[in-house]
Parts: structure tokens; sequence; C-alpha cells
């Protein structure tokens, strides 16, 4: 399989979405979100998660600020 060629985490940090996972189920708690909608977000955020950590595992680093000349 391909590896993806991405910027190292130290040039410009990739994170996976603890905020927004964070944010919407905090909202939901404070609506009163009936089941139905928990289990909606429940799916969305599991396919987000799994994207996410599927797209980090595949993933090759390169370092932009690497000076080959030393």
């Amino acid at each position: 399989m391909k590896r993806n060629k991405v910027i190292k985490r130290n040039n410009l940090p990739t994170n996976l979405p603890f905020g927004g996972s964070a944010l919407w189920f905090t909202v939901l708690h404070y609506w009163k979100a009936p089941e139905w909608l928990w289990g909606a977000f429940g799916l969305t955020f599991l396919v987000i998660w799994g994207t996410a950590i599927w797209a980090r595992y595949n993933e090759e680093k390169i370092d932009l600020l690497n000076n080959d000349s030393e």
C-alpha cells in the first residue's frame, strides 16, 4: 500500500479531533438531546475518529526544516 507523505508533527501539528468531540458531546448534554440524536452523533464521531486514526497510521513524516547540507 502506498504511504501518504505528511508534514512532520513538530513542523505543523495535526491532532486527533479531541476538542470537537468534547464540544459536541457537551452541547448535546446541555440541550438534553434525545437518544436518537446521541446515536447519530456517536456514529458520526465513530467514523471521524476511525478515519483520523487510519490516516495517522498510514502517514509518512517529512521534516521540512531538515538541513541536508550538514
